[in-house]
């Protein structure tokens, strides 16, 4: 049958004891439009019987130009050599039809003798449509196409030679067919989750997308991440030499792009066996090369970040602290919508940053205008950049009027965000992170967890930076509250209770909290957890802010300092005095007691000796 089908359809037909595979592959093929499946069967019987009408000479019907055969679940004599008899039985009566072998339970003898026989192509089930589609019309182009460029050949007609084996060394054990089939379904499973998780991913990015539709797209992530967790853990993955067994023509199991690939798709799923073996491949294969491993790039860093900040903004988002925040002034719905807002505009500046190449040192001194930038953004379209709020007979533009608090939002809050420079360096550039004395890599726990509490303190930070002009000018206008606030904070008094709140938490902050944190080299960060926005103190060198304290500030750090000195002496001296007052009052009071105790005996004496005259008087 000739191989030339352009301009037409390809036609199929499937053959295959089980029905949902089946749909499911009809499904898939239905997609292509120059894919046809014909007719999809259980059994070769059926086949035969439908090929027979097609084929039969003055046939009306339209021939195949491939069938896909599926043989692992057919029953033979000789169960081992099933696929073998059914396969000579096609062939023998359709020699003109080519034939596709789809199945992962067929043992390497079975998989070879097709082959002599004449099948054009072999894949396990489980293989990416993607790849599946690209063979069927390679095969129909009359060109043959095995999984892996070729199929493995039975341990008895190899001859592996391993450099420095002597002659005679007896060959090394093939690998367990059911292991190589678990092993294609591990990584056939895998890939189609990855392009899947892809997919999610895109929509995600779609700006339009309801509240609703994130979150379900978000649980559809989670499941497939969970699920690809689990397929890891149950299914094995071949090692380096049960690869170069099986494979011999390979010099490893990866090529680089799919080393990048599997590292910024899989980091946060991979068990410590993979973790190891992902390791060894960054580092090489070829003899004497380092055991340095090369730290994770852009997007593992980031994708690993905003998964994990995304999980804990399905919370309740309680403040926990006992600083009054700007946000608890919003719904919970609007304080997610806020801070998705403030993750996804923070992606696009780093996105930005990564495109221009900007250069580490550069960021420090760029630091309050990246800061500045995102507050902007996020106040454009959280608020609407061209929105009009009516009040009395006129209509207020509102951002433009909330973006003269500018300097007052950078002052009082933007330019107070710690270690900014530091957190866009790290997702940059995968710096090092210097965390209580030592220095931890880019892609350790403890530097991810560090960012992550940084990056989790910048968005809380910019979301009160975006409601705090929204307080400040439209505090107590009907429409505002109705669209933004907790109906806890609905009445004008509550709402003046709150921005007294905040009024004062300014003022304790500048004059009391900063020094203090400051003088103690920490930052106190607001950072999320499963149950809200609590606090976390982190250590940071703070000796160049603490000579520049001056006034009020400096006078705390002095206070604290002289209490510091002067509170362990005066306590041990009040302890002194202390216990000697208590002893002075201990032998006082006993003197007493004992003065009382006399006096009341010298009484009793006297009573008794006049009792005693009286009763002796005649």
């Amino acid at each position: 049958m000739s191989n030339d089908i352009q301009g037409k359809a390809i036609r199929l037909i499937l053959i295959d004891h089980d029905p949902i595979f089946r749909l499911g592959l009809r499904t898939c093929l239905a997609q292509e439009p120059d894919l046809q499946v014909l007719v999809d069967v259980s059994t070769v019987a059926e086949a035969l019987h439908y090929l027979e009408e097609i084929f039969t000479a003055g046939s009306a019907a339209t021939p195949i130009d491939l069938g896909i055969l599926a043989v692992g679940g057919a029953d033979a004599p000789e169960p081992k050599m099933a696929a073998i008899a059914l396969i000579q039985t096609l062939q023998s009566q359709y020699p003109q039809l080519p034939l596709l072998l789809m199945d992962s339970r067929l043992t390497y003898e079975e998989i070879h003798g097709a082959r002599q026989l004449g099948v054009k192509g072999y894949f396990p089930k489980g293989t990416d449509p993607t790849i599946l589609v690209n063979a069927i019309r390679q095969i129909t182009a009359g060109v043959s196409d095995w999984v892996g460029g070729d199929i493995p050949i039975p341990a008895k007609q190899r001859r592996l030679s391993v450099s420095g084996t002597p002659a005679g060394t007896p060959a090394a054990m093939p690998v367990n067919p059911r292991r190589l089939w678990m092993h294609d379904l591990r990584v056939s499973a895998n890939r189609q989750m990855d392009a899947q998780i892809q997919e999610l991913d895109a929509q995600l990015k779609n700006i339009d997308l309801s509240q609703f539709d994130r979150f379900f797209l978000l649980g559809r992530r989670r499941e497939l991440r969970v699920a690809r967790w689990i397929v890891n853990q149950i299914l094995p993955a071949l090692s380096e030499s049960e690869t170069q067994l099986t494979f011999p023509d390979r010099q490893s199991g990866f090529s680089a792009a799919q080393i990048s690939s599997v590292a910024a798709k899989n980091s946060t799923d991979l068990s410590t066996a993979e973790a190891g073996d992902l390791q060894r491949f960054r580092a090489g294969n070829a003899p004497g090369a380092s055991s340095q491993i090369y730290p994770l790039d852009f997007p593992t860093l980031k994708s690993q970040l905003f998964d994990r900040i995304l999980t804990k903004l399905q919370s309740r988002l309680e403040n926990l602290t006992d600083i009054p925040l700007e946000i608890d002034l919003l719904k919970l719905e609007k304080k997610q919508q806020l801070f998705y807002l403030i993750l996804r505009q923070f992606e696009e500046i780093i996105g930005t940053l990564n495109y221009s190449q900007i250069q580490p040192d550069v960021l420090q001194e760029k630091q309050t205008i990246l800061v500045r930038d995102l507050w902007q953004a996020v106040l454009g379209e959280f608020f609407g950049k061209y929105s009009s709020l009516p009040i009395g007979n006129q209509a207020i533009d509102m951002v433009p009027l909330m973006e003269q608090d500018t300097e007052t939002v950078k002052s009082s809050i933007l330019e107070r965000i710690p270690q900014v420079s530091e957190l866009f360096a790290y997702l940059l550039f995968q710096t090092s992170f210097t965390i209580e004395n030592v220095e931890y890599l880019a892609d350790s726990p403890e530097a991810l967890d560090h960012a992550e509490f940084l990056l989790e303190n910048l968005m809380i930070q910019v979301a009160n930076g975006t409601i705090y002009p929204l307080l400040n000018r439209f505090a107590d206008v009907e429409t505002i509250k109705q669209d933004f606030y907790d109906r806890r904070w609905m009445s004008t008094r509550e709402i003046e209770r709150f921005r007294n709140n905040l009024s004062w938490r300014y003022r304790w902050q500048k004059y009391w909290q900063e020094p203090k944190s400051i003088f103690e080299s920490q930052y106190v960060l607001l950072v999320f957890d499963e149950r809200g926005i609590r606090k976390v103190s982190s250590y940071a060198p703070r000796r160049q802010e603490l000579a520049q304290l001056n006034g009020l500030q400096q006078t705390v750090t002095l206070w604290l300092e002289t209490r510091d000195a002067i509170a362990p002496r005066l306590e041990s001296m009040m302890v002194f005095i202390g216990s000697g007052g208590r002893y002075l009052l201990m032998q006082l009071g006993r003197g007493i007691g004992l003065i009382a105790q006399g006096i009341i005996q010298g009484i009793g004496n006297s009573l008794q000796d006049l009792k005693v005259k009286k009763n002796r008087q005649p």
